[in-house]
């Protein structure tokens, strides 16, 4: 376990493979034997190993310890080298830009510091475990030299870094609000949307399409038709409208459609159930298709935000070929969602029930009956919404532009707000390094005063010794001359 500035705090013999127990047992020792608080948990498999720890809390507290509450809070984001190895949706989830304090994500010391240990396991895998351990205890002894040396080098280059990236994540966000405006799209909004939620929604909560009581008992209706016609009952009108989410009822799920039914038929109907070519039945199957359209349409926003989002992850990796594959799959997944639902949106419109319908009565979203062949999804990716009439149409594409622009400009405020972050921590430290510094060149100078006071005394005894040596020497050389002469 290293420290974001390469300090290594704990090391574990690992004899197997590498496992989630281990992980727990180093923080263990870190976080309830030595009672340090861990924030931020860097980890390339955090996606899943997140997970695990607040159940391993939970089973601490069942045997009786007592376990801080920031611990509970610790929050695991991926580390920068490693994170491309994961999905698009993976690495929105646990980026640390959405993470407020990490700061900017501090490299991996681990791999770095392997860089120097991984060429002694030619000799150590020779030794026996005593001499191992002591050898690597010697090499990491090295290493913490080593990296106290260069800390305040170190600490200059992440000052500098977190400069340069508040400084480019700025640049960022004027040009992107630039061409918002140059394209027309309300600045405001962009800037509303982009800061209103760290997630890839498109919509505003208020916005989004919500099921009536017509839609949901049109629904029912048309899964029950689709299971009595698949048994092969008589007396059922056959359907035309398209069974995307139209699946067969199970028997639990038919029998809970039939006590849904009935409660809304008495509701709304008298208790009567109306046929499927009554104007009760149209009218709840207006309400439906107006439903689901309405729904799709918000995803495929969704989904050319994330097309715009992924364009952006293409250009910050464009010279790493293992990510690129990476994004390309990503990008067919998003592409091929669009398609499906692009799809769905033709086929409720392009029913021949649905166009008999709006030639009584159009539906709002309905632009060019005779047009629907000739949609492509392309177009949709562009934010175009053709079956959408006029202003809808209008609102549709802006709100697919400003959410492209929000997507971007998202991604420049995280990118900003962790640099002034890092800025901050990196001062921070800087602050205590030199208190640290001050503190051991307090200590020397204390030694070095002891030993100086140690000598003076030293130097007196010694002259006090070397006095009485010559007092004896002359007493001697007395006591020999007298002896001469008396003999």
């Amino acid at each position: 376990v290293f420290c974001r500035h390469g300090y290594c705090g704990l090391a574990l013999n690992m004899f197997t493979g590498e496992r989630y127990s281990y992980a727990l047992l180093l923080l263990y020792h870190i976080c309830i034997q030595q009672q340090i608080i861990i924030l931020f948990f860097w980890y390339d498999i955090n996606c899943r190993f997140k997970s695990r720890w607040p159940k391993w809390l939970a089973k601490l507290v069942e045997i009786g310890h007592q376990i801080p509450s920031a611990l509970w809070n610790m929050l695991f984001p991926l580390p920068p080298f490693h994170r491309y190895a994961h999905s698009a949706a993976c690495q929105m989830e646990n980026n640390c830009g959405c993470m407020e304090g990490a700061g900017r994500p501090p490299g991996e010391p681990p791999e770095q510091r392997w860089v120097l240990i991984g060429p002694s396991g030619f000799t150590l895998q020779y030794m026996t475990r005593p001499h191992r351990q002591g050898r690597l205890e010697r090499l990491l002894s090295w290493m913490e030299q080593k990296t106290n040396k260069l800390l305040p080098m170190q600490l200059a280059r992440m000052a500098a870094r977190a400069r340069e990236q508040k400084q480019a994540a700025n640049q960022e966000k004027q040009r992107i609000l630039s061409e918002a405006a140059v394209v027309g799209v309300n600045v405001e909004t962009v800037r509303t949307e982009a800061v209103a939620t760290a997630s890839s929604s498109t919509s505003n909560g208020e916005n989004e399409a919500t099921k009536s009581d017509m839609a949901t008992y049109a629904e029912l209706r048309m899964k029950r038709g689709i299971r009595l016609q698949e048994q092969g009952l008589p007396g059922v009108a056959p359907l035309v409208l398209p069974k995307y989410g139209m699946r067969q009822l199970s028997e639990t799920g038919h029998a809970k459609a039939e006590r849904s039914l009935s409660k809304m038929e008495a509701q709304y109907f008298d208790g009567e159930r109306p046929d499927m070519d009554s104007e009760h039945f149209e009218a709840a199957l207006r309400a439906l298709v107006e439903y689901e359209v309405a729904r799709l349409t918000q995803f495929l926003v969704l989904l050319v935000a994330r097309l715009g989002w992924l364009q952006i992850l293409f250009k910050k990796v464009a010279e790493r070929a293992p990510e690129l594959k990476s994004l390309r799959k990503a990008k067919e997944r998003v592409q091929q969602d669009a398609r499906t639902a692009f799809g769905k949106i033709t086929s409720w419109i392009a029913a021949p029930v649905i166009q008999a319908m709006a030639r009584v009565e159009p539906f709002a979203f309905i632009s060019a009956l005779s047009e629907v062949r000739k949609w492509r999804w392309t177009d949709v990716c562009e934010g175009s919404m053709p079956w959408l009439r006029g202003g809808d149409q209008r609102s549709a594409m802006t709100s697919a532009s400003a959410s492209k622009f929000a997507q971007r400009l998202r991604v420049a405020l995280q990118d900003y707000s962790r640099a002034v972050e890092e800025e901050n921590l990196v001062k921070e430290e800087m602050e205590l390094t030199i208190r640290l510094y001050d503190a051991q060149m307090g200590a020397l100078l204390q030694a070095v005063n002891r030993m100086e006071q140690e000598n003076k005394e030293t130097e007196v005894v010694l002259a006090e010794v070397g006095a009485v040596l010559s007092w004896c020497s002359r007493t001697l050389d007395l006591h020999a001359s007298e002896a001469d002469t008396h003999q």
